[in-house]
């Protein structure tokens, strides 16, 4: 059963990534976000980087970008298992500040 692992909203600065969550426990995660806010000229990046060992380093896995207003503002990152770490952020690539609503959900 799905639960909720982590949820907020995280305003925005332009050209800042926002660490949403860490996450050290063993699972499988997907990143919601609410991009209702955007409009043309915003870009957003969803990031997620993950510790392979249980001594390793935490690394970059995954970047989606989205532009401009959404025609369907839900978005959502792959299913990512982690054993280690993960860690799921987003990045205000250019436009003005948003307020995004979000929710790390445990499969």
């Amino acid at each position: 059963m799905a639960t909720s692992k982590s949820s907020g909203t995280q305003t925005t600065v332009v050209t800042s990534t926002h660490t949403l969550a860490t996450i050290t426990d063993a699972g499988t995660y997907v990143l919601y976000l609410d991009l209702f806010e955007m409009a043309d000229g915003d870009i957003i990046e969803i990031r997620v980087e993950l510790k392979v060992t249980a001594t390793g380093t935490t690394r970059e896995f995954l970047i989606g970008s989205y532009a401009h207003a959404q025609g369907q503002p839900t978005a959502a990152s792959i299913p990512v298992a982690s054993i280690n770490e993960c860690v799921f952020s987003i990045k205000h690539v250019a436009g003005t500040a948003l307020d995004i609503n979000w929710e790390i959900v445990e499969l």
